[in-house]
């Protein structure tokens, strides 16, 4: 038997995981997005020596390419205490349950980095970078997600010597989609 109190959230709950999205798929559709939160480096134990935990934020487009499938573009910063580094990436999100409000999503990107401050305060150098992550997605009204996601940021040495630059990185993320959903 449920107690009074898990039943009566439950119940609070029960229509934002039932009702359809109002902003629907976003199959041929283009969106505008903003995020931010926090990174907190990992991977090698000389960057974590020499910084801790900052901020992040960027921009992304997004093109739905199916009901679950979209390709996006950003552009992020991720800073930290003595390190800078600010991807440009490519890549796709695949949202599980597309017609519903509250949706689970994966995503991926591929790119370029530039990263400074690793190797020391004059150090700057491009790297290849990989940012895997998963989340979810809440539709807010006709055109508007919020979304909550957690990402780990990998960027490999650029030379023999350098570190490897790895953070996690979690935060919120609004998205604007222009157009009008398919039927």
């Amino acid at each position: 038997m449920l107690k009074p109190k898990v039943f009566f959230v439950l119940t609070l709950l029960a229509p934002v995981f039932s009702l359809p999205a109002f902003a629907g798929p976003s199959e041929g559709r283009i969106g505008v997005g903003v995020h931010g939160g926090v990174n907190l480096p990992i991977l090698d134990k000389r960057i974590r020596e020499i910084t801790t935990s900052g901020l992040n934020m960027g921009f992304l487009i997004r093109y739905g390419l199916s009901s679950h499938w979209e390709g996006t573009f950003g552009v992020e910063h991720l800073n930290a205490p003595a390190v800078d580094v600010t991807p440009v990436l490519f890549g796709g999100q695949y949202t599980f349950l597309p017609e519903a409000k509250l949706s689970p999503v994966a995503r991926a990107s591929l790119g370029l980095a530039r990263v400074h401050g690793v190797g020391g305060p004059t150090d700057m150098d491009e790297r290849f970078a990989f940012k895997p992550g998963i989340g979810l997605e809440y539709a807010w009204c006709p055109s508007i997600t919020v979304g909550a996601f957690t990402d780990l940021f990998w960027s490999p040495q650029a030379e023999p010597n350098d570190k490897i630059f790895g953070a996690f990185v979690g935060g919120l993320q609004l998205t604007y989609f222009f157009g009008q959903v398919k039927p």
